[in-house]
């Protein structure tokens, strides 16, 4: 039986109050930590109306697995060290990133 993974561009992620895109600088940097820890401080990956509706033991397994999601394309750490450093030109770390703009804002 083959597991079919989430690819990680349709996440939506939540900070308990606000859903954020993981096409997001913002979402691009929570789910790189949720990538390489398998935790994400002060996000979840569920939406924020899927948060509500759980109790808090349950919010702590909310959303699929680091092993459910297909992580092709995610930016490398590095890349997404630069995207940290790039995030204070970028005019909004909620918006997603086209192609290009990820492009621009993890090169060397």
């Amino acid at each position: 039986m083959t597991t079919r993974l989430t690819p990680w561009q349709t996440l939506t992620l939540t900070d308990g109050e606000r859903d954020v895109l993981a096409t997001s600088a913002r979402g691009i940097i929570a789910l790189d930590e949720f990538r390489r820890t398998g935790t994400m401080l002060g996000h979840w990956p569920c939406d924020t109306a899927e948060l509500a509706a759980l109790d808090e033991v349950a919010a702590v397994d909310a959303g699929p697995s680091v092993e459910a999601i297909d992580w092709t394309g995610l930016p490398t750490a590095d890349e997404v060290q630069r995207l940290r450093r790039h995030l204070r030109h970028l005019p909004d770390c909620l918006a997603p990133l086209s192609p290009a703009e990820l492009a621009d804002a993890v090169a060397d």
